[in-house]
């Protein structure tokens, strides 16, 4: 039996995007590799970004007992992320890097992103724009072994059945950093919701308390707000799932609203601001994103996009790890 393959995952509690991104590249790789071929691994978080986020005898035993590493990266091309470079360098099997993007789209990440490209056997890109600017600022790259595929979360399992806008209440997925322009946008945004009813206050980060401060502590009658610490990216999807409306700062609650066919209204920003410009993950599905409009009535097209893009990273993956 062949050696298996390690998949490293995000710690759970670091934040939704990164799970749902996680949970579809799982999903690729269940149809690629058999369920006993796979190892996953759980990161941790290290005090210090700059340090490895998984202790030197667990790299070292994943490095003698697996055939390849695979990475379901999101933003990973960013200043900080100095520990999970140094830990991927540490390998001597094959380093696959899935869904590869630049969190701010600045030259400063660029020497982040030539040692990632630089290590890696594969590398996946989720949007043209983070490919175009690597190649600007000098990472190696090469025909057969880069690609340009949607981001991850576009293949992360979706409740069954759904029956999106059935429970009647507003789902606000909050920043942990308390951005008051978007709160402040998501209030505006609340107010003109002319069904009232319930709005339920989650955080994108299941290690965060949630609460509604000042913005909708005086909503009129009759909306009524929860605070909500979900802790599991499951939950806070099946609450979308169930929601009337979406409002969210946060690019991949908005792309997984969108799969679910859950009308969200988008208060992040634009290219002033990182959340803005990965908008641009839009751009790859062929959809226009911006702040303060409501993204709606996609699902169909979002399905049909993975469809048809599901067999390239199947048959994508099951070239580089055979």
């Amino acid at each position: 039996m062949p050696d298996p393959v390690a998949v490293l995952l995000p710690q759970t509690v670091d934040n939704l995007g990164n799970d749902w991104i996680a949970q579809g590249c799982t999903a690729l790789l269940d149809e690629v590799v058999p369920p006993a071929g796979a190892v996953r691994v759980r990161l941790g978080r290290a005090a210090d970004p700059a340090l490895p986020p998984l202790p030197r005898s667990v790299a070292a035993a994943v490095d003698r007992s697996c055939s390849a590493v695979v990475v379901p990266c999101g933003s990973l091309v960013h200043t900080g992320a100095g520990g999970i470079v140094d830990l991927l360098a540490s390998f001597t099997v094959p380093v696959h890097l899935l869904g590869l993007g630049f969190a701010g789209y600045v030259p400063e990440e660029g020497g982040v992103a030539a040692r990632l490209t630089a290590l890696a056997r594969t590398v996946v890109w989720r949007d043209a724009t983070s490919r175009a600017l690597g190649a600007e600022l000098g990472t190696p790259g090469a025909e057969d072994r880069d690609a340009l595929l949607p981001d991850l979360a576009l293949f992360a399992p979706l409740p069954t059945p759904v029956l999106p806008g059935r429970g009647g209440h507003v789902v606000w997925v909050v920043d942990s950093d308390h951005d008051e322009d978007a709160a402040r946008a998501a209030r505006d945004a609340l107010l003109a919701d002319p069904a009232g009813g319930s709005v339920v206050v989650t955080s994108q980060d299941c290690a965060w308390e949630p609460h509604p401060g000042p913005y909708l502590t005086d909503l009129p009658a009759p909306v009524e707000v929860t605070a909500l610490a979900l802790g599991e990216p499951d939950a806070v999807l099946h609450l979308l799932a169930g929601a009337r409306l979406v409002v969210t700062s946060r690019i991949h609650v908005v792309f997984l609203a969108a799969r679910l066919g859950v009308p969200c209204h988008f208060v992040g920003r634009d290219a002033d601001h990182p959340n803005g410009r990965r908008s641009l993950l839009f751009s790859r599905l062929g959809l226009a994103l911006r702040t303060g409009e409501v993204l709606a009535g996609v699902a169909d097209r979002l399905a049909a996009l993975a469809a048809v893009e599901r067999p390239a990273y199947t048959a994508l993956l099951a070239d580089r790890l055979r």
